[in-house]
C-alpha cells in the first residue's frame, strides 16, 4: 500500500481537491460521459480522475490490509475524500462515505500521536450530516481538507485555532463558515495570519450557488466589501477579497444579487476613483468586470442569431432581455475603467476589457432595437459619446505607439478644449517604486509586455474597431460651410450677446463631432487596408461607413481631402473586387458606398441616374449570373470616376463593345453552344449593357 501512496503526487492531488469535478459521473450515462465542465481548467493532465481514485481507496482500505493513516493523510487521499462529499453525483457521495467508513475503522487500531484530533474531526464532520448521503458544500468539504492537514503540523499557528474551533463544537453547522468571525476579526499578535487564512479559505472555497448562499448568509460580502477600504486592510488581503469576488461572479445567482443587493459596481468605481491603480488590482478589476457581464449575459447573447430567422420581427418582445438599466451601469463601469488603460497593462487584460465593452455596446443595441419594436421608449440611446472615441482612440494610440495617431488626437483636444482628453494626456502613470530599482522594473515589465502583445494586440485591435462603429455621429443635415472650421467667432464683431452665443456652442460641438468621425473613419479604413480580409468585419464597418458617415456631407467633403484616405480605400476597394472569396453580397456593399463617394465628389459631373441605379442593383437581383455582372460593371465605373474623371470613358466603351460583340454573335453562323452557366452569364452581361446603353444620352 505504502508504495501506491508513494506515487500518487501530492501536489496534484492538491490540485484535485481544488478543482474537483463537481458534477462529475461516478458510473457514466451513454453519450454524457462529460470529464470536466470548469473551461479555467486548461490541461486535464494536471488532475486526479475521482472515478479512478475512489475504487483504489476503497481497495487499498480493506480490513485485512494494514494501513499507513499518516501517510493516507499527508497525500491529501483524505482531503479528496471529502473534497467528494461536495458532489452532485449521489454515487459518487456514496462511494466517498463507503470509503471514509472504511478509513475510520482502520483509524480506531492504528497508534500516532495525533490520532486522537483526527478522529475528533471526522466525528464533527459525521455529526453535521443529518441525512442520509447529504451532499455537503463545498467550501465545508474544503475546510476538513485543510483542518486534516493541519493536525500534523503542530508548529503552524493555525493549528492550535483550528483544534480550538473543533473541540468547542460536536458536530459541524452546515450553514455557516467554520470560525470566519473569530478568525476575521482577531486580535491575536498573528491576525493577519489568521485573516489571510480564512480569505484563502473563502476564495478556494466559492464554486457554485451554494457556497455563495453561505457566504450570503452571514453576510460576508458585505464584511469584505467594507474591509477592503479600511486602512487596516494590506495589500495581501485586498487580492483575496478580489479573487474572492471574482470566483462569485462566475456564479450567476451571485452575479445578480451583488450586482443588485451589495451594489458592487458602485464599490468597483469607488476603487477607480483614485488617480493610480496597481496593475495587479487593475486586472483584477477587469477580470470581475468581464465575469459580472458574461454571467449575466448568460445565452442571450446566442438567442437571437438563432431565433432571429424563425421569428417574425414582431415577436421580439418575446424575447428575454437583461434589464436596460443594468448594461448601462455595467457600461458606464467600463468606461471608468478605460481612463486606466495603459501600455504596461499586459495583453491578455488588454484583449479581455476590449472584447468586453464590444460585447456591452453590440447587447445594448439589440435591447434598444428590440425596444423600438415595442414601442418603448429608451433614454440616452447614445451612450458611447464622441468624446469616449476620442479616449478610447487615445488609449489605443499609446498602446499600439502609434505617434501619428497620438499628434491627431492632441491636436484635435487642444483646438477644441477638451479637458478630459486633455488631462488624459498630460497624465503618465508610473508605478510608485523606488528610483534605483525603477528602471529594473520597467524593463522587466516590457520584456513580459512584448511578448503578450504579439499574441493579443491584433484581436484587441478587432474589438477596437468593431467598439468604434458602435459610436453614430450626431450632425445636423446642414449644408457644409467651410468657415465653421476656422477659429473665428463671427458674434464678436456683432458684440453678441450669450443667448446669441449659444448657437456657436453647438457649431462647436458639431465641429467637434465632424473631426472625431473623421478621425474615426480614417482609422477604421486604415486598419482594414492592413489586415487580411474579412467578409464578416468588413461588411460591418462598409455598413457603418454607409449609414453613419456618407449621411453627413460635412463628413464626407473632410474625408475626400485626405489623397492618403481615398487612396487606403480605393486600395481596399481593389482587394475586394479581386479576391474570390468575397461574394457578391460584400461586393454590393463596397459598390454602394463607393458610387455615393464618387457622387459627393463629382456633385456637378454628368453621371447618368440611370447608370448609377443599374450599377447598384447587384444586390437587388435574384439570379446570381445579374448580380455578378452588375458588379462586374460597377468596378469599371468606379474605377473610371474614382480618380475625378468627368465621363466614365472605359465603362461606356466596354458596354458599347458588348452590345456590339452580341449583335455579331446574334446575326453570325452556326457555332457550338457554349455551357449553360457562361451562357447565363453572358446573356446577364448583355442584357445589363443594353439597358445602359438605351439609357445613356447619345452626344
Amino acid at each position: 500500500m505504502e508504495e501506491i501512496l508513494s506515487m500518487l503526487d501530492r501536489e496534484k492531488m492538491l490540485e484535485t481537491i481544488l478543482n474537483f469535478p463537481l458534477h462529475r459521473k461516478l458510473i457514466a450515462e451513454a453519450g454524457k460521459n462529460t470529464l470536466y465542465e470548469d473551461r479555467a481548467i486548461d490541461d486535464l493532465g494536471k488532475l486526479y480522475d475521482p472515478c479512478f481514485l475512489l475504487p483504489l481507496f476503497s481497495e487499498l482500505l480493506r480490513p485485512e490490509l494494514i494501513v499507513d493513516c499518516v501517510k493516507f493523510v499527508e497525500v491529501n487521499a483524505l482531503g479528496l475524500i471529502l473534497a467528494a462529499l461536495s458532489s452532485y453525483d449521489y454515487s459518487m457521495r456514496a462511494a466517498a462515505n463507503y470509503v471514509l467508513g472504511s478509513f475510520l475503522s482502520h483509524l480506531e487500531a492504528a497508534r500516532f500521536r495525533d490520532k486522537m484530533q483526527l478522529q475528533y474531526l471526522l466525528d464533527v464532520i459525521k455529526n453535521g450530516i443529518r441525512q442520509e448521503n447529504l451532499r455537503l458544500t463545498y467550501l465545508l468539504a474544503l475546510y476538513g481538507a485543510r483542518a486534516a492537514q493541519l493536525i500534523f503540523r503542530p508548529e503552524e499557528h493555525m493549528y492550535i485555532k483550528v483544534n480550538r474551533f473543533l473541540l468547542s463544537h460536536e458536530y459541524l453547522d452546515l450553514k455557516k463558515v467554520p470560525d470566519f468571525y473569530r478568525l476575521f476579526y482577531s486580535f491575536d499578535i498573528e491576525h493577519k495570519v489568521e485573516r489571510e487564512w480564512i480569505l484563502g479559505l473563502l476564495s478556494d472555497g466559492m464554486r457554485d450557488k451554494h457556497c455563495y448562499e453561505l457566504y450570503d448568509y452571514q453576510r460576508i460580502f458585505m464584511v469584505i466589501m467594507a474591509f477592503y477600504n479600511s486602512p487596516l486592510c494590506d495589500e495581501t488581503s485586498q487580492v483575496k477579497v478580489l479573487e474572492i469576488l471574482t470566483k462569485a461572479s462566475k456564479v450567476p445567482k451571485a452575479a445578480y444579487e451583488l450586482i443588485r443587493d451589495h451594489s458592487l459596481l458602485s464599490w468597483i468605481q469607488n476603487i477607480l476613483e483614485k488617480r493610480y491603480v496597481e496593475n495587479k488590482t487593475l486586472g483584477s478589476v477587469i477580470t470581475l468586470v468581464t465575469n459580472l457581464w458574461l454571467t449575466n449575459l448568460g445565452n442571450k447573447a446566442k438567442t437571437k442569431s438563432r431565433e432571429e430567422k424563425k421569428k417574425p420581427d414582431g415577436l421580439a418582445e418575446h424575447e428575454k432581455l437583461l434589464p436596460i438599466h443594468l448594461v448601462n451601469e455595467i457600461f458606464g463601469v467600463s468606461m471608468v475603467l478605460l481612463r486606466h488603460i495603459r501600455t504596461n497593462l499586459d495583453g491578455l487584460h488588454l484583449r479581455q476589457y476590449f472584447h468586453t465593452l464590444s460585447s456591452i455596446l453590440q447587447y445594448r443595441s439589440r435591447v434598444l432595437e428590440a425596444f423600438k419594436k415595442m414601442g418603448r421608449f429608451a433614454v440616452n440611446e447614445q451612450a458611447f459619446s464622441s468624446k469616449n472615441a476620442l479616449l478610447l482612440l487615445h488609449k489605443w494610440s499609446t498602446i499600439e505607439k502609434d505617434l501619428d495617431l497620438q499628434e491627431r488626437i492632441c491636436s484635435l483636444a487642444k483646438e477644441y478644449k477638451v479637458k478630459e482628453l486633455i488631462s488624459t494626456i498630460k497624465e503618465k502613470f508610473r508605478q510608485p517604486v523606488p528610483r534605483h530599482l525603477r528602471k529594473r522594473v520597467e524593463a522587466a515589465q516590457q520584456e513580459i509586455l512584448e511578448q503578450q502583445h504579439t499574441s493579443h494586440l491584433e484581436e484587441s485591435k478587432t474589438y477596437v474597431k468593431s467598439i468604434l462603429m458602435y459610436w453614430k455621429p450626431n450632425l445636423p443635415n446642414h449644408p457644409y460651410n467651410p468657415t465653421q472650421e476656422t477659429g473665428e467667432d463671427p458674434n464678436e464683431e456683432k458684440g453678441a450677446t450669450a443667448e446669441d452665443a449659444m448657437p456657436e456652442k453647438r457649431t462647436n460641438s458639431g465641429a467637434l463631432v465632424c473631426a472625431t468621425a473623421c478621425l474615426v473613419a480614417k482609422w477604421i479604413i486604415k486598419v482594414e487596408g492592413q489586415v487580411l480580409l474579412n467578409t464578416c468585419d468588413l461588411k460591418q464597418s462598409l455598413n457603418w461607413l454607409k449609414s453613419c458617415i456618407i449621411p453627413h456631407s460635412r463628413v464626407v467633403q473632410e474625408l475626400l481631402r485626405d489623397g492618403v484616405w481615398q487612396s487606403t480605400l480605393y486600395k481596399l476597394y481593389y482587394r475586394i473586387c479581386s479576391d474570390p472569396d468575397s461574394g457578391l453580397e460584400l461586393l454590393s456593399i463596397a459598390n454602394r458606398v463607393m458610387i455615393n463617394l464618387i457622387e459627393a465628389q463629382n456633385e456637378n459631373g454628368d453621371t447618368s441616374q440611370a447608370v448609377k441605379d443599374l450599377c447598384l442593383l447587384s444586390g437587388d437581383h435574384s439570379n446570381d449570373s445579374q448580380k455578378a455582372a452588375a458588379s462586374f460593371l460597377a468596378s469599371l465605373y468606379i474605377g473610371d470616376m474614382w480618380l475625378g474623371a468627368k465621363s466614365p470613358v472605359m465603362f461606356n466603351t466596354y458596354v458599347k463593345m458588348v452590345c456590339k460583340g452580341a449583335g455579331k454573335d446574334s446575326s453570325s453562323s452556326k457555332i457550338k453552344s457554349p455551357r449553360k452557366k457562361r451562357k447565363e452569364d453572358q446573356e446577364a452581361m448583355v442584357s445589363l449593357c443594353r439597358d445602359i446603353s438605351a439609357a445613356i444620352p447619345k452626344s
